[in-house]
C-alpha cells in the first residue's frame, strides 16, 4: 500500500475521489422561478391595472384623494410572501444535500503504510491497494491483481445482469472495477487508476447533468390531491365574494344617479377591480401551495433528526412510511444483541489454552478478517481470531501459507464457507460454518489428539449442540476435509434496551418477529430474552418447516409466527409478500447481499450501517448507524411525529381559510366591502402558509404517539376528529370576530353599524374596527397555532413546549411583528398599506384576553 506521504502526493497529482456535483441554477433565478404560479401573476396584473386606474384618477381627473399605496401593498407582501417561502424551499434543499453527503460516505478497506485499515470513499487516490469482499462497493477504477471467486455486478454500468468475474489471468480491459458497481461473491484486492470525475461512473454523471430528481412520495402525492380539493373550494368561495362585493359595488354606484363620465367610470373600474383582487387574493390564501412544500421541509427536518437518531433515511418515503409500519422483522446479531461475539465454548475443550495446528490453519485460511487496534471484516470471524490470539496461535504466519485453488465465501444461503488449498502436494480443504452443512460431510473427528470415527462420538455431539443452543450460543462447526476439528460455541450479549424497545413496539399496535439464521433453540432462547416470545401460543419455525408450507397455510398462521430460525434470504420475501397480502405495513431489516430482494419488496427496507453490506445498504430505505433494534422504534416513532405534525398543520391552515373566507363572503351583505385588505390577507398568508408550517412541523415527539394503532394504510390525511376541530374552531372564531364588529366592542371611536347598506363602505373614514378586526384575527391565529399542537383529548397543548425553540420564536416573531405593525403604523406608510391605526392599552389587553 501508500505511505501517507505518497497518498497526499498522489492526491496532489491525481485529485480527490469526489464527484464534482451538477451544476446549480443561480438564487436569483431561483427565486424569480417562485413567481412563476398562475395566481400570483394575476395578482401581480391585478395591481398593475390598480396602477394605471390609479395614475387616471389622479393626474387626468385629478382626483387629490387617489392613492398608489394598496397597489404598492401589494407588491410588497406577494414580494414578502415568495420569499418566506423560497428560503424555506432553501433551507430544505441545503439540508438534503448534506444528508446526501453522509448517505453516499462509505467506508473503504484499503493498505496504507503496510496494514489493512478503513477510510473514508473520500479519502481514496490513484495507486491506493484496495480490498474487496462480498458486498462492497468499487469505490474507484483500477485494475484487479488478486482475486478468489471474484464476481461483480456491473448492471450500473452495462445494464447485464450477470456478474462478472474479475481475475488477473485475464486481459487489462476485461479485469477493471469500476466505481459504483458491487461485489456479488468472492473477495480481491485492485489497484486504483483512476478516481473522481476521471472514472467512468464520473464521467457519465457529468454527461447526465442535473435533469435527475427524486419521485413524489405517497404522503406528497395524497396531500397534492387534498390541496387541489381545497383550491377548487376556494375558487368556488372568491367565485362567490367576487360576486357579492361586485354586486354591492354596482348597488351603491353613483353613476346610477349622477349619470355616466370619466369619474364615475373609473370608480365603478376601481371597485370592481379590488373585488377581483380580493377574490384572487382569496385564492392564494385558500390554495395550499405551500403544503407540498410544507411536507418536503418537513421531510428534511425529520431525517435530519433521524439522522441524530442514529436512523439515516437514504429514501424520501421512508421517512414517512416507517411510521405507518405495523410488523417489524427484524435480524438478530448486531441489531437485537450487542455484536460484541466472543468464543465462550467449545467441544472437544481447549487443552492446555493451546489449539490444535490443524485447527489454527483451518480457522486462519478461512477468513479475510483483520483484528488489532480496530477489528475489520466478518464479527465471527473476528471472534474465532481473536480466540486463536488468546490460545497462542498467530493466524497472519498460516493466512497466506499455501497456495489457494478454490474458495467459497460464506453467505445467507450456503451457511457455509470453504477454502481449497494446495497443502504438502495434497489438495485440503477447509470449511466453517453450521452444524448441519459440515456434519453431513465428517466421518471422523479430531478427539484427545488423535482421529476417531465420528459415529462414536455422535451422542455427545447432538447433546453438546443441544446445550450450547440452549443457552443462547450461537455454535459453528469446523472441519479439515471430512474430519470434524472443533465446534465452537460464540455467545452475542441481548442489548439492554431492546426488551424494552420490543414492548414500546407492540403497545405500539406493532407486531416484531425475529428473523435469523441461528438454529431454533438458539433462536428461542433469545427471543425469549428479547421479550418477543412470551407464550407457547407464539409460533417459532425453522426454514425447512416453512419450505413445507403451502402459501395458503403461511398466510393462516403468519401473524402467530414470532420466530424464523435458519432463514434464508428467499424465507424474507415470502414472509413480506404473504404479510403483504394480509395488508400489513412490513419493516424488513437486512445485512447480507442476498437480503437485497426482500429489503426492496418490503415496504421499508432497513439495513445495517456497521455488519450490513454496500449491497444491502443500496437497496434499503434505512440505515441504521448503530445497528441497534432501538433505533427501529425511535424511527417509527419519528414517522408518526411527522404525519401527526402535518395534520396538526392541516387543521390550523384550514381553520384559517374558513374563517377568512367567511368574513370576506359576508363582509359586503353588512356594509363593509373589505373586512379584510390584499395586503392583511397575504400577511396572513405568509403565517399560516410558512411560519406555521416550519412551527409546527418541529414539533418533537410524544410519548402518547407510541401508544396508539399505526395509521391503516389507505386511510385519508383529514379525520373525522380534525373535521370536527376545524369547525368548532372555525365557528368559535367568525362569532368573535363578528361581535367585535357588530357590538364596537374595544373600538374607542363609536359608529353606527348598518345604517346605510346602499353604501359599500360604511366605516370608511373610521378604521379603528377594522385595526381591531385584523389585530383579533392575527391573534386568534396566535393561539389557535398552540391549540393546534395537540388534536387529541386528554393531552396538553403545552406539552413539551420548552422543548421546540423554533416554535416558540416564530410565534413571538408573529407577535411581535403585529404588534410592530399597528404601533408604528404612522410612519414609513405602514397604516396606509395594511389599513391600521395604533391601538391603546386597554384596547390590546382586550385583545389579547379575547
Amino acid at each position: 500500500g501508500l505511505t501517507d506521504e505518497q497518498v497526499l502526493q498522489s492526491r496532489k497529482e491525481h485529485g480527490a475521489n469526489t464527484l464534482t456535483p451538477p451544476q446549480r441554477e443561480p438564487l436569483w433565478k431561483l427565486f424569480i422561478e417562485k413567481f412563476d404560479d398562475a395566481t400570483i401573476k394575476i395578482l401581480l396584473a391585478a395591481a398593475v391595472l390598480s396602477i394605471v386606474l390609479a395614475c387616471i384618477e389622479k393626474f387626468w381627473l385629478k382626483n387629490p384623494d387617489a392613492s398608489f399605496i394598496d397597489s404598492i401593498g401589494i407588491f410588497l407582501a406577494v414580494a414578502l410572501a415568495t420569499l418566506a417561502g423560497f428560503l424555506s424551499e432553501l433551507k430544505s434543499s441545503h439540508e438534503f444535500e448534506m444528508l446526501n453527503k453522509v448517505k453516499d460516505d462509505i467506508n473503504v478497506k484499503v493498505l496504507r503504510n503496510g496494514k489493512l485499515t478503513e477510510v473514508s470513499i473520500n479519502d481514496i487516490v490513484a495507486g491506493d491497494v484496495v480490498q474487496l469482499t462480498l458486498g462492497d462497493k468499487v469505490p474507484a477504477d483500477g485494475e484487479v491483481f488478486e482475486s478468489q471467486g471474484l464476481l461483480v455486478d456491473e448492471a450500473v454500468m452495462t445494464g447485464e445482469s450477470v456478474p462478472v468475474e474479475k481475475n488477473p489471468a485475464q486481459t487489462s480491459a476485461a479485469n477493471t472495477v469500476f466505481r459504483g458497481t458491487m461485489v456479488a461473491d468472492g473477495h480481491g484486492r485492485f489497484v486504483v487508476d483512476a478516481v473522481g470525475d476521471n472514472t467512468r461512473l464520473g464521467q457519465i454523471a457529468a454527461n447526465l447533468g442535473s435533469n435527475a430528481s427524486d419521485s413524489e412520495t405517497p404522503l406528497v402525492q395524497k396531500l397534492s390531491k387534498l390541496a387541489g380539493q381545497i383550491s377548487t373550494v376556494g375558487m368556488v368561495g372568491a367565485a362567490l365574494i367576487f360576486v357579492a362585493m361586485a354586486g354591492f359595488a354596482l348597488y351603491g354606484w353613483d353613476g346610477w344617479t349622477t349619470g355616466f363620465n370619466a369619474e364615475t367610470i373609473t370608480a365603478l373600474l376601481h371597485r370592481l377591480l379590488n373585488a377581483f383582487i380580493v377574490a384572487v387574493t382569496i385564492i392564494v390564501v385558500a390554495v395550499p401551495e405551500g403544503l407540498p412544500m410544507m411536507v418536503t421541509v418537513s421531510l428534511a427536518l425529520n431525517m435530519m433528526k433521524m439522522a441524530k437518531e442514529n436512523v439515516l433515511i437514504r429514501k424520501l418515503v421512508a421517512s414517512e412510511t416507517i411510521g405507518s409500519a405495523t410488523v417489524i422483522c427484524t435480524d438478530k446479531t448486531g441489531t437485537l444483541t450487542e455484536n460484541k461475539m466472543t468464543v465462550t465454548w467449545t467441544y472437544p475443550e481447549v487443552s492446555g489454552r493451546t489449539c490444535s495446528a490443524n485447527l489454527v490453519e483451518a480457522i486462519s485460511i478461512n477468513s479475510t478478517a483483520e483484528i488489532g487496534e480496530k477489528n475489520l471484516g466478518n464479527p465471527t470471524e473476528c471472534a474465532l481470531l481473536t480466540f486463536l490470539q488468546k490460545n497462542g496461535a498467530d493466524y497472519r504466519q498460516y493466512r497466506n501459507k499455501y497456495k489457494r485453488i478454490q474458495e467459497l465465501s460464506h453467505n445467507s444461503e450456503r451457511k457455509m464457507s470453504l477454502v481449497e488449498v494446495e497443502k504438502d502436494g495434497k489438495h485440503v480443504s477447509y470449511s466453517k460454518g453450521a452444524p448441519e452443512k459440515i456434519l453431513p460431510n465428517c466421518r471422523t473427528i479430531f478427539v484427545k489428539d488423535k482421529i476417531s470415527q465420528i459415529s462414536e462420538y455422535q451422542a455427545q455431539i447432538d447433546a453438546a449442540i443441544k446445550d450450547a443452543t440452549g443457552n443462547a450460543l450461537r455454535v459453528l462447526a469446523v472441519a479439515s476435509d471430512d474430519t470434524l476439528l472443533m465446534l465452537i460455541g460464540i455467545s452475542d450479549p441481548i442489548r439492554a434496551e431492546v426488551p424494552h424497545a420490543v414492548t414500546v413496539c407492540h403497545n405500539a399496535g406493532v407486531d416484531v418477529k425475529m428473523i435469523t439464521g441461528d438454529s431454533e433453540p438458539t433462536a428461542r432462547a433469545i427471543a425469549r430474552q428479547a421479550e418477543i416470545v412470551n407464550d407457547d401460543t407464539d409460533l417459532v419455525w425453522t426454514s425447512a418447516h416453512l419450505a413445507e408450507m403451502s402459501d395458503e397455510e403461511l398466510d393462516k398462521n403468519i401473524h402467530h409466527l414470532k420466530v424464523l430460525a435458519r432463514a434464508t434470504p428467499l424465507d424474507k420475501l415470502r414472509l413480506v409478500k404473504s404479510l403483504h397480502k394480509q395488508g400489513e405495513v412490513v419493516a424488513m431489516t437486512g445485512d447480507g447481499t442476498n437480503d437485497a430482494p426482500a429489503l426492496k419488496n418490503a415496504d421499508v427496507g432497513i439495513s445495517m450501517g456497521i455488519t450490513g453490506t454496500e449491497v444491502a445498504k443500496e437497496a434499503s430505505d434505512i440505515v441504521l448507524v448503530d445497528d441497534n433494534f432501538t433505533s427501529i422504534k425511535t424511527g417509527i416513532w419519528w414517522g408518526r411525529t411527522l404525519y401527526e405534525n402535518i395534520q396538526k398543520f392541516l387543521v390550523f391552515q384550514l381553520t384559517v381559510n374558513v374563517v377568512a373566507m367567511v368574513c370576506c363572503l359576508v363582509g359586503p351583505f353588512i356594509g363593509i366591502s373589505l373586512p379584510l385588505t390584499v395586503p392583511q390577507l397575504l400577511w396572513i398568508n405568509i403565517i399560516m402558509d410558512t411560519f406555521a408550517a416550519l412551527a409546527l412541523s418541529t414539533d418533537p415527539p410524544r410519548e402518547s404517539f407510541m401508544r396508539r394503532r399505526p395509521v391503516p394504510r389507505n386511510a385519508g390525511i383529514i379525520t373525522g376528529s380534525m373535521l370536527k376541530i376545524i369547525g368548532i374552531t372555525g365557528i368559535w372564531q367568525v362569532v368573535v370576530l363578528a361581535t367585535l364588529l357588530f357590538t364596537g366592542l374595544l373600538v374607542e371611536h363609536r359608529f353606527e353599524l348598518g345604517a346605510d347598506l346602499q353604501k359599500p363602505d360604511i366605516l370608511k373614514g373610521n378604521i379603528q374596527p377594522l385595526t381591531v378586526f385584523f389585530t383579533a384575527f392575527v391573534f386568534l391565529q396566535f393561539w389557535n397555532i398552540f391549540c393546534c399542537r395537540t388534536l387529541h383529548r386528554g393531552e396538553s397543548a403545552l406539552a413539551g413546549l420548552l422543548k421546540n425553540k423554533l416554535f416558540l420564536f416564530i410565534v413571538a416573531l408573529t407577535a411581535a411583528v403585529q404588534i410592530g405593525m399597528v404601533v408604528l403604523s404612522p410612519y414609513a406608510g405602514i397604516g396606509a398599506i395594511f389599513r391600521i391605526e395604533p391601538l391603546s392599552l386597554p384596547q390590546w389587553l382586550g385583545i389579547a384576553g379575547i
